[in-house]
C-alpha cells in the first residue's frame, strides 16, 4: 500500500508539472569538431530503407445474414508464393470467439488446428492474442482464410462488432521465398504543406537486375499501391508510379513511387505499400511495408541572414542570431515553442583559405531580435583558437527542427555570419586556450544552482521503463538497487523530448541532487536525450562511472513499429503510435545526440537461442517482421549505438514478460552488474 500511495503521488507531481518548461539555463550550448559533422546531417530517407517479406492484411468481422442473428465472419484471400513454407499470423481481440478454416487454391480444406501455435503480438506491454500457423509444402496460389463466430451472439454484441470504427483482425503472411519489398519515405519534411509519400521496390532476381536502390530492375510488378491512414482513421488509396514523372526519377527503372499531397490535418499518418509483382518463374507474390509519419504546421523558415555578437555573460562566447520568419502557425505559437538548431561553423586561416572551426546546437527557444525573430546559438571562442580561424565565419548545413515531433522546419546550405567592428578588436585581447577540448567547450556552463550541490546533496539511481508500460520492470529486482528511484508514467505514448521532460521533473521531485540513470526499451533513449541536451544531476556524478545504463534499446528504431501503430490503433491499444521509436524517427532524433554523450552509454542486448523464423523466436508473429536476430521487439542490429559502449548480447532472454523467453529486466546477474558500475553508487 505505502509503495501505491508513492507511485500515485509521483504520478501527481508528474501531472502538475507536465507543463513548465525546463528553464533555459539548463540547456546545454553544444558543439564539437569538424570530426563529427557526420552526425549530425539532417540524414536522408534513401539511406533509411525499410526491407519486409512478409504482406500485413487487415480486414473486420461483419454479420452473417446466411448463418442467422449474432452470427460474424469475414474471408480473406492470401497469396503464397513458396511451396516450401508459408506462415500466417491471425490477431484479432475477439479471437477467443472465431473458429478458422483454411481453404487451398483448389479448394481442399486444411486442418489449421494441427498447424496452430498459440502466441501474442506486443503492442507495448499489451498483449494482442494471436495464432500462428505453419504451412509446410504448400500449392502456390490464393488460399482462403475464413473466419466465423464459433456460436451466435447476442444481436446487439454481435452489431456493436460489426460496426466497430476501426478494422478488428490483422494477418501477417509471411512465404520463404527469399522476396522482400525496399521502402523509404520521400522526405522528412512532412509539413500540412508538403507532398510526402513512399519509394519502393524488390529484391533482384541476379546481379544485372540492380536499380539504384538495390531493387530489382526487371521483375514484372502488377500493381503498386500506397494506403495511406489519416489521423482521423479514415485510409485513402493513392497508385505508386514507375513513370519517371515527378518524384520517380527513372520511368521503367523498377522503383515505384506514390505521392500524397492532401495532408492537411496535424497528426500521425500511417503509409503502407502493397507491391504485388510476378516471380521469373511465373508464380504471383505480394509484399507489404508500414511507415509511421509525422505531419506538423511549418512554424518558421531561416532567411538566409545570421548576426553574431560577444555574449554580455560571457566574453568568450560568440552569440550566433539566426534570423527567420514566422508563418501563420508560428506566429500563433508565439515565443513559447522551442527548437532544435544545428550548424557547422566554417572560417578561413591566416592565408585566408577557408577552415572548418566546429559544429554547435542545441535546443534553444526562439527570441525577438531587431524587428523580428531569431533562434540563438552559441560558439564558445576556443573553437575558432583551436581551429587556427579566424573572421569572417560561415554557417554551413544550417537546419531548424522540431525537438518533439523530430520534423526539420528549414535548412539552408550556407549563411555568411555579420560581424560587429567590435569583434575583431576584442577578439585579439581573449585569453583561449588552443590547444585542449574542454567540457565547457562542448557544453557550456552549467548553472551555479547546480554546481554547488556537486560537493554534497542527495543521490538516487533512476530506473526508467519503455513505451506504454503499466508498471516499472526494474521493481521485479527491487532488493538488488542502492537507493533505487522508480520512474512511472502508466501506458503512455510520448516523444523521447516528451518523456525526458517527465523524468526531469521527477528528480527533481524527489529532492535527488545527483543521479544515474537505467533504462530499459525507450527508457535508454530517453536516458540519452536528458543527458544529451540538458544539465541535470547526472553532471554532478563522476563522469568516469556509468551514467546511463539501458537494456533492450532499439536506439536505431524497430521495423515492427509501423505494424504495431496499425494492429494497436485497430484493437484500441490506448497508447497509440510513437515516431520516435520507428526507423525513421530513431535516426533523425539520433541525429542530434552527440559523440560525447555517446561515450557515457553502456547498452545490453538480448535476443532468442538462435536460427531465424523455423529455429528459434522470442514472439512468433513478430518473427515475420522484425529481421533476425531479436528479442521479440527490438532487432539486434537496430540496437546497436554508433559510438556507445556494447556490453554484449546474452540469448535466450526477451523484451518483455509472456514471451518465450524470460523477461531481460528480471536478469539478476546483469541487473547487480549494472547496479555496482551505475555512477551514483
Amino acid at each position: 500500500m505505502k509503495l501505491v500511495l508513492c507511485l500515485l503521488l509521483t504520478f501527481l507531481v508528474l501531472a502538475n508539472a507536465a507543463d513548465k518548461k525546463i528553464h533555459k539555463d539548463f540547456r546545454k550550448q553544444l558543439a564539437g569538431p569538424p570530426s563529427e559533422f557526420g552526425l549530425h546531417n539532417i540524414p536522408s530517407p534513401i539511406f533509411q530503407v525499410q526491407k519486409e517479406d512478409s504482406a500485413f492484411f487487415q480486414t473486420s468481422l461483419a454479420l452473417d445474414s446466411e448463418r442467422g442473428v449474432g452470427h460474424l465472419s469475414s474471408k480473406l484471400s492470401l497469396l503464397v508464393d513458396s511451396n516450401v513454407t508459408f506462415v500466417i499470423a491471425l490477431m484479432s481481440k475477439h479471437q477467443d470467439k472465431l473458429s478458422v478454416s483454411l481453404a487451398q487454391p483448389d479448394g481442399t480444406p486444411v486442418d489449421v488446428e494441427k498447424y496452430a501455435t498459440k502466441d501474442y503480438f506486443p503492442v507495448g506491454e499489451e498483449r494482442i492474442p494471436a495464432v500462428v500457423y505453419q504451412i509446410n509444402d504448400p500449392e502456390r496460389g490464393y488460399w482462403v482464410l475464413t473466419l466465423k463466430t464459433k456460436e451466435a451472439l447476442s444481436a446487439s454484441h454481435a452489431s456493436s462488432i460489426a460496426n466497430e470504427d476501426q478494422p478488428n483482425v490483422g494477418v501477417l503472411l509471411w512465404n520463404n521465398n527469399n522476396v522482400e519489398i525496399y521502402t523509404h519515405l520521400s522526405t522528412y519534411f512532412t509539413h500540412t504543406d508538403s507532398t510526402i509519400g513512399l519509394v519502393a521496390t524488390t529484391t533482384p532476381e541476379t546481379e544485372a537486375d540492380v536499380n539504384y536502390l538495390g531493387g530489382s530492375i526487371g521483375r514484372q510488378i502488377l500493381s503498386a499501391v500506397m494506403d495511406v491512414t489519416l489521423p482521423d482513421g479514415n485510409t485513402v488509396a493513392v497508385p505508386m508510379m514507375d513513370d519517371g514523372m515527378g518524384m520517380d526519377l527513372y520511368a521503367g527503372d523498377g522503383v515505384y513511387v506514390g505521392t500524397f499531397s492532401d495532408a492537411k490535418e496535424v497528426g500521425a499518418y500511417r503509409a503502407k505499400a502493397v507491391l504485388t509483382g510476378v516471380h521469373s518463374s511465373g508464380t504471383e507474390f505480394v509484399r507489404t511495408t508500414q511507415h509511421m509519419i509525422n505531419v506538423a504546421e511549418r512554424s518558421l523558415g531561416l532567411t538566409g541572414k545570421a548576426e553574431a555578437l560577444i555574449c554580455s555573460k560571457d566574453k568568450n562566447r560568440l552569440k550566433i542570431h539566426l534570423e527567420v520568419s514566422l508563418t501563420q502557425s508560428g506566429i500563433s505559437k508565439g515565443l513559447r515553442k522551442n527548437f532544435r538548431a544545428y550548424s557547422e561553423v566554417w572560417g578561413v586561416d591566416s592565408q585566408g583559405k577557408e577552415v572548418a572551426i566546429a559544429w554547435v546546437g542545441g535546443i534553444v527557444d526562439i527570441e525577438s531580435f531587431k524587428k523580428g525573430y531569431a533562434i540563438p546559438l552559441s560558439l564558445d571562442l576556443n573553437w575558432v583558437a583551436n581551429a587556427k580561424a579566424q573572421a569572417p565565419f560561415t554557417l554551413r548545413n544550417v537546419y531548424v527542427s522540431d525537438p518533439v515531433t523530430q520534423i526539420p522546419e528549414s535548412e539552408l546550405a550556407e549563411i555568411k555570419v555579420e560581424l560587429t567592428k567590435k569583434f575583431h578588436v576584442h577578439y585579439q585581447k581573449l585569453a583561449l586556450n588552443p590547444l585542449e577540448i574542454t567540457k565547457e567547450m562542448r557544453e557550456g556552463k552549467p548553472p551555479a544552482q547546480l554546481i554547488s550541490k556537486r560537493a554534497s546533496g542527495k543521490k538516487g539511481l533512476i530506473l526508467l521503463h519503455g513505451y506504454c508500460s503499466s508498471d516499472n520492470p526494474w521493481q521485479s529486482t527491487s532488493d538488488l538497487w542502492t537507493n533505487p528511484y522508480y520512474f512511472l508514467n502508466p501506458n503512455a505514448s510520448i516523444t523521447n523530448e516528451e518523456f525526458a521532460q517527465k523524468v526531469i521533473k521527477f528528480a527533481e521531485s524527489q529532492g535527488l541532487d545527483s543521479y544515474a540513470l537505467i533504462g530499459h526499451s525507450q527508457g535508454g533513449m530517453v536516458s540519452a536525450h536528458i543527458l544529451n541536451y540538458y544539465f541535470t544531476g547526472m553532471d554532478n556524478l563522476d563522469a568516469s562511472k556509468r551514467l546511463i545504463q539501458s537494456v533492450g534499446t532499439p536506439y536505431m528504431g524497430s521495423n515492427a513499429a509501423g505494424t504495431a501503430a496499425n494492429i494497436g490503433k485497430s484493437f484500441g491499444v490506448a497508447c497509440g503510435s510513437n515516431f520516435d521509436l520507428s526507423t525513421d524517427g530513431a535516426v533523425l532524433w539520433l541525429s542530434g545526440i552527440t559523440q560525447a554523450t555517446r561515450e557515457q552509454i553502456y547498452y545490453y542486448t538480448t535476443t532468442y537461442g538462435s536460427g531465424g523464423f523455423f529455429g528459434d523466436y522470442c514472439s512468433l508473429p513478430m518473427n515475420a517482421i522484425l529481421e533476425w536476430p531479436n528479442d521479440g521487439t527490438t532487432e539486434l542490429d537496430n540496437a546497436i549505438l554508433q559510438g556507445g559502449h556494447n556490453m554484449g548480447n546474452t540469448k535466450e532472454w526477451c523484451h518483455v514478460t509472456e514471451m518465450k523467453y524470460p523477461a531481460q529486466f528480471t536478469d539478476r546477474k546483469r541487473n547487480k552488474e549494472m547496479n555496482a558500475n551505475a555512477a551514483s553508487n
